[in-house]
């Protein structure tokens, strides 16, 4: 997998090279593990705040690990560095689509 940031589009994710084929320019970071939000982890539960869907964090132990959390706290509790920006995941990296 491929992680690389569009300014002011945030953070991709591709199971295929941005760099082959669409010609991305920018800094490519390959063979990265991203794992998503676990099934019903953005529910809206009654009497409870809405969760922030979609709060990135990378491991200080392995750089290469990304991982989506249900909130910036529970990114920080399990030892994650927060990364502030959108997320998308892609097959592969249309820059007409961005």
């Amino acid at each position: 997998m491929f992680h690389f940031i569009v300014p002011l589009h945030g953070h991709f994710f591709t199971f295929q090279d941005p760099r082959d084929k669409k010609g991305f320019k920018g800094q490519v970071e390959e063979g990265v593990s991203f794992q998503p939000l676990p099934e019903g982890a953005n529910d809206w539960k009654d009497g409870h705040e809405r969760p922030q869907v979609g709060c990135l964090g990378v491991s200080p132990h392995d750089p290469k690990q990304y991982r989506l959390f249900g909130s910036k706290e529970e990114c920080r509790d399990e030892g994650f560095s927060f990364l502030s920006g959108n997320v998308t995941i892609l097959d592969e990296w249309n820059p007409a689509e961005k």
